[in-house]
Order: structure tokens, then C-alpha cells, then sequence
């Protein structure tokens, strides 16, 4: 009930806190509405950062791994001693080369696309200090695998694939006139020039004052 008024009539303000009520639950509703929209904001944009998870691989059914091997580029046998991009990028010390090009003593076998970041459902993932069984594609001197080859780790099951002309790799470098190389590391080298340049330049002096 409201106050009196003059005529002697109560005057109600029921129209009044209804429509006061009715703000605030539309006041309410639209705090609601913005916080959902936030919410669903924020997930988006993780998503778009994140990006969507590589699907697992879904390769044909394998056919018998003697099948697979005879098909493949280059089948060889080597341990991988450090990995790159996500581990889809290994450096190999080859053992030995079963079918394909000759290759050299260390190679590097791509598992997948190079670019960071970037990822496949068929990307192959190397374990440093690992020995596998390689079965790899091989195009213009690059050596490229994925999960649906016959790669894998080595097992002794496998020394029965073993072809009767299997060889070794070729060396790294060459011995030549009986004389075994010294591979010199870098800042030595980068010392021995600097070196050998002063050394140079005071014997010029020396013989112009002369």
C-alpha cells in the first residue's frame, strides 16, 4: 500500500517495484549473458592458439614386412644419436645399408615436415639412443619416413631379413697417402688463423723497419 492521497484514495506503487523488479532481473540476465560470452570467447581463442591435436595416424593395413621392405627407397640399419622438430627430425649413425643408395656413415631422416609447428597424423617420432630398422623414402639425396612404413626399433627377429649383400656405408672422409684425418673443431681453428695472421703481419713489419 502507498500513502493517502487527497481525494482519499491510496495511491499504490505495485506498476512501480514491478517494473523495478524487471530491471534489475534484465540487469542480471545481461551480466549473465556476459560473462557466458566471455567464457566462450576465451575458449575460442585457445583453441585457435593451441590449435587441434594431430589425429592419430590411419594407415592401409601393412602387408607382410619382406613385402614392405622390397618396395621401400632405402632400407637400412642405424641408431639415432640426436633428434630434432619435435623429435620428428633424427640424426642417424648408419650401420648398414640393406637395399637402396649408397649412403654415407651419418644421414638425417626426416619424420616429417620440417617447419615448426606444422604436424601430420602420419608424422614418425625417433627415440635418440635408439637402433631401428629404417624403411625410407629417398628423393634427390633427402631421406623422408612416416608412421606407416615398415621403420622400426631393431630386434634380433629382424637379423633374419638381413640380405645376403648388405654393405657398410660409405666413410665420412676418405683416408688418403696412408694419413688419417684430424677433424679440427671450429674455435681452434678460428684461434690457429687468428693466430697465424698476426704472426704474419708482425714478420711484414719487421722486415720493412729492417
Amino acid at each position: 500500500m502507498g500513502r493517502i492521497g487527497s481525494s482519499g484514495r491510496p495511491i499504490l506503487y505495485t506498476g512501480a517495484r514491478n517494473f523495478h523488479a524487471a530491471l534489475g532481473v534484465g540487469v542480471c540476465m545481461i551480466r549473465q549473458l556476459r560473462i557466458q560470452a566471455f567464457v566462450v570467447t576465451m575458449a575460442v581463442a585457445a583453441l585457435v592458439v593451441m590449435g587441434p591435436a594431430p589425429a592419430a595416424a590411419s594407415c592401409a593395413a601393412p602387408p607382410p614386412i619382406d613385402e614392405h621392405l622390397s618396395t621401400a627407397d632405402a632400407v637400412f640399419v642405424g641408431t639415432v644419436h640426436r633428434v630434432a622438430n619435435e623429435g620428428r627430425t633424427a640424426s642417424v649413425e648408419v650401420h648398414e645399408i640393406w637395399t637402396g643408395p649408397d649412403l654415407p656413415a651419418s644421414v638425417v631422416v626426416h619424420g616429417g615436415p620440417d617447419e615448426p609447428g606444422m604436424a601430420t597424423s602420419a608424422d614418425r617420432h625417433f627415440q635418440a639412443g635408439t637402433q631401428y630398422l629404417f624403411a625410407a623414402s629417398a628423393r634427390d639425396g633427402r631421406l623422408d619416413d612416416n608412421a606407416c612404413t615398415a621403420t622400426q626399433p631393431w630386434t634380433d627377429e629382424l637379423a633374419g631379413l638381413r640380405p645376403t649383400d648388405a654393405r657398410e656405408p660409405m666413410p665420412l672422409v676418405e683416408e688418403t697417402a696412408g694419413m688419417v684425418p684430424v677433424e679440427v673443431p671450429a674455435p681452434l681453428l678460428v684461434a690457429l688463423l687468428g693466430a697465424s695472421a698476426v704472426a704474419l703481419i708482425g714478420f711484414l713489419a719487421f722486415r720493412r723497419r729492417a
